[in-house]
């Protein structure tokens, strides 16, 4: 599928452009470490968002 594609090339790239659709940039969020447990409060990931 496309969906698929996509992902992978926002795993490996900050920025994709799809012509006649625009830009999709990956958004980090890094890992927090829950202040009292001292685990991992999240996990990091990368959201895509869209450019015009």
């Amino acid at each position: 599928m496309l969906s698929d594609h996509i992902r992978t090339l926002l795993r490996d790239h900050d920025c994709v452009i799809i012509p006649d659709f625009g830009g999709l940039i990956a958004d980090y969020a890094p890992a927090q470490i829950h202040p009292v447990r001292h685990t991992l409060a999240r996990r990091p990931s990368a959201w895509p968002s869209t450019s015009p």
